[in-house]
């Protein structure tokens, strides 16, 4: 295959996982407002119950109003939630629904037949086209290699990253703990 050709079975392949990507784009930003929507309000509505009952048990008439406001304003809150909640998943699964249709289409599953599945997504047959377009590589074959030392590589950077955040996490409560133990013990020293 030449150059020319590659990128037109690239470009067709880009267009058959176009609608895909777009739809798990879609599902990713809902579920992500779907997960912050769930803790959205937790602590105001706690506070407003919390708030609520100890106006109750205070035993004095004029707090009884107070202490209704304040179960009213986290009945409502827990009302709004439980709305946007709903809303959130409905969402959710008319987008998961969308996606499974587009991944039965005709068009989606024949270049599932003739790709490999582990590069079968828009952004990284992007990749793919990007590679053999700057002529790093001049074979599929060495674009589908040098794409997958890219991924592994990505793979690394990341777990070092994590392993980074988790030392400097360890560091900091090693320090906190450290500065317990001296106060602790100036504490009993002064007795």
């Amino acid at each position: 295959m030449t150059k020319d050709d590659i990128l037109a079975y690239l470009s067709q392949q880009m267009q058959r996982t176009q609608g895909v990507y777009v739809a798990e784009q879609n599902l990713a930003r809902r579920q992500e407002i779907y997960n912050e929507t769930k803790q959205m309000w937790k602590k105001r509505i706690i506070a407003c119950f919390v708030l609520g009952v100890m106006g109750l048990f205070s035993g004095k008439i004029s707090d009884l109003g107070v202490a209704l406001l304040f179960i009213g304003i986290g009945c409502a809150l827990l009302y709004f939630k439980h709305k946007k909640v709903t809303e959130a998943e409905n969402d959710i699964a008319q987008i998961r629904s969308k996606l499974a249709q587009l991944k039965n289409q005709d068009e989606y599953r024949a270049g599932l037949d003739s790709f490999p599945s582990k590069f079968y997504n828009y952004a990284l047959v992007s990749r793919l086209l990007n590679l053999v377009y700057e002529e790093r590589a001049l074979t599929l074959q060495d674009a589908y290699n040098i794409l997958e030392n890219q991924l592994h590589n990505e793979h690394q950077e990341n777990l070092a990253e994590q392993n980074l955040r988790a030392v400097q996490n360890a560091e900091t409560y090693a320090r906190n703990a450290s500065w317990a133990a001296s106060i602790s013990a100036f504490n009993s020293f002064r007795k």
